[in-house]
């Protein structure tokens, strides 16, 4: 049986046959190219995730805790002059009519 397959390859190539395979790319260099565009493939999809991981790590770095941050009042849709009297002292504040109580106490007044 292994010489019916050996006799399978016992051929003579024409010369044009011969110039033909010349032309050809080796199948080492197809491989090798191969090998390079999923090298290539490789550290684009690498290089994306590293990106990825220190524009979050950037951004997490510029969040200050909640105590550090400034408290910016909003613009009041509904504005209400408020006067307290708190621990003996007035204080008068411009609320948004629907704050609470509790809410402008703790916000707005420490």
């Amino acid at each position: 049986m292994t010489d019916e397959f050996d006799d399978l390859f016992d051929f003579e190539l024409t010369d044009d046959e011969r110039a033909l395979l010349e032309d050809l790319p080796e199948l080492s260099q197809l491989g090798e190219s191969r090998r390079k565009f999923l090298g290539q493939a490789t550290a684009m999809g690498l290089g994306t995730v590293a990106l990825n991981l220190i524009a979050q790590e950037q951004l997490f770095a510029g969040l200050r805790e909640v105590d550090e941050l400034e408290f910016v009042p909003i613009a009041d849709e509904n504005a209400v002059s408020v006067k307290f009297k708190v621990n003996g002292v007035e204080k008068s504040l411009t609320l948004d009519s629907r704050m609470t109580l509790l809410d402008a106490l703790r916000e707005r007044l420490g």
